[in-house]
């Protein structure tokens, strides 16, 4: 009887042994399920805050999309405002060079009906009218017709003078120069002053500074009371 007891006893006693193992292991398991569970919600807050990101993305993706084919538009429309204006342009440039044409027609027309009146004076300030409407050309024939035909007159000196001027403002510096010299040949002329800054002005034009240096120096050497000494100094001081 009494083994009896003790093997009921021990089998109790291990049977609390087990049950208390099998609480520690489902204490356990309840601690794990409850981890997985916290750890599966902030997955989903996690997954909840990206799909926010994406949604805001595809909002901001959206709207630059639209910010996007707003300014083609407004590109597409000004390059179609530009070439509106190219082609205006292009026809304004037409229609002024056929004008010029015109003018330039009219020029030669009036240029060659010219009757020149025998009076000396009189045809003198006609030319340099052509002169100053930039008729270089067509000034410089009657300026040397002019010299040609009374070397005496006391506006002579100033014809000789002025073709020198329409061979420098047609940039034909090396003609220009020996018109120039002839200005000195008229005696008590009151062009030499002038006569001797274009001059220099023409070698200094064709880069001959050495010659421009010269002919300047001259120029304040011989004429100091010159109104050119100014420019002419201006000039010294531009050469390289």
């Amino acid at each position: 009887m009494l083994r009896k007891i003790i093997i009921l006893v021990a089998a109790g006693g291990l049977l609390l042994s087990f049950a208390g193992c099998a609480g520690k292991q489902i204490q356990l398991l309840e601690e794990q399920v409850t981890e997985l569970e916290q750890e599966k919600a902030a997955l989903q807050d996690e997954n909840a805050a990206l799909a926010g990101s994406l949604t805001s993305a595809q909002n901001d993706y959206q709207a630059l999309e639209g910010e996007l084919q707003t300014k083609n538009d407004i590109i597409d429309q000004q390059e179609k405002a530009l070439n509106e204006l190219r082609f205006r342009n292009l026809e304004l440039s037409a229609s002024l060079e056929e004008s010029q044409e015109q003018e330039q027609e009219q020029e030669q027309v009036e240029v060659k009906s010219v009757v020149l009146s025998g009076d000396f004076e009189t045809d003198y300030n006609h030319t340099m009218d052509l002169y100053k409407k930039k008729w270089y050309a067509q000034a410089a024939g009657i300026f040397k017709s002019l010299v040609q035909s009374d070397m005496q007159h006391s506006l002579s000196d100033n014809a000789q003078y002025w073709l020198g001027e329409c061979y420098y403002a047609q940039k034909q510096y090396e003609n220009a120069i020996p018109e120039f010299e002839k200005v000195f040949a008229f005696p008590n002329t009151n062009k030499a002053d002038a006569a001797q800054l274009k001059i220099g002005l023409c070698w200094y034009k064709l880069r001959k500074y050495a010659e421009a240096r010269e002919q300047l120096i001259r120029l304040l050497s011989a004429y100091p009371s010159s109104e050119y000494i100014g420019r002419a100094r201006a000039i010294l001081d531009a050469i390289p």
